[in-house]
């Protein structure tokens, strides 16, 4: 109803930490940005730049993904192609200018397609984490519901994981929201050499994106070509 005005940290903790928890730690599965809200207010703390200088300094920066930003406000979109949203008015609007992207409790990254497919590389391989924190990464848990089309998913470190095959899987993301959808996802593992997809669409949501985006990837191997 106010897509410019969205909740605060507080607001946002206090609905989602009302009802207790749903299990006890360790002992289930299931996806929560809350989580990644809390990481975020860490780094908040902890970091002299906050979470946007911790981004910038830590991927941004030193992988050259120039064309990548943290949009603050919804003057912050302005740079985007128009983003068409039947979700944050009684008809279809650019959101660019009235969605407050800040909605997104843990935030927004906006990017090109040029810097999606350098920096999924630098993620699996060795541009950017030390072996130990790759492992991490890649260490999922089984998510333990069906989710075509996902043979086997599991969820790793912040990212979406998948058994594509015996000896490989996927790893990868998506994001959708008023606006825009985004989908990256790369091959590991042994064998043939990786192949990245990256989706992106200026139209709510992030599931269509991703169907868009593992077909890709099913087609590239079949045929042995890497995708782009």
């Amino acid at each position: 109803a106010h897509p410019e005005t969205p909740w605060t940290d507080e607001e946002f903790l206090s609905r989602a930490l009302a009802g207790g928890l749903d299990f006890e730690p360790g002992t289930r599965f299931n996806y929560s940005n809350t989580g990644y809200l809390l990481l975020r207010r860490l780094l908040d703390r902890m970091d002299g730049g906050g979470f946007a200088g911790a981004v910038r300094e830590g991927v941004l920066e030193p992988l050259g993904l120039e064309a990548t930003f943290l949009p603050e406000d919804p003057e912050g979109l302005r740079p985007l192609v128009p983003g068409e949203s039947r979700l944050v008015g009684p008809t279809v609007t650019d959101v660019r200018g009235v969605y407050h992207p800040h909605w997104v409790g843990h935030r927004v990254l906006a990017s090109t397609i040029h810097d999606l497919l350098r920096f999924a590389p630098a993620l699996t391989g060795a541009g950017l984490l030390s072996s130990d924190g790759l492992q991490q990464m890649l260490s999922g848990v089984d998510v333990g519901v069906d989710s075509h089309p996902f043979t086997r998913p599991r969820y790793g470190l912040g990212v979406m994981l998948d058994q594509r095959g015996r000896d490989h899987g996927v790893v990868g993301h998506l994001g959708g929201g008023p606006g825009y959808g985004a989908a990256l996802f790369r091959t590991y593992g042994p064998g043939d050499a990786p192949i990245t997809v990256a989706v992106l669409s200026n139209r709510d949501g992030g599931s269509e994106v991703q169907r868009v985006a593992l077909n890709l990837l099913d087609a590239a191997e079949r045929h042995g070509h890497a995708a782009g």
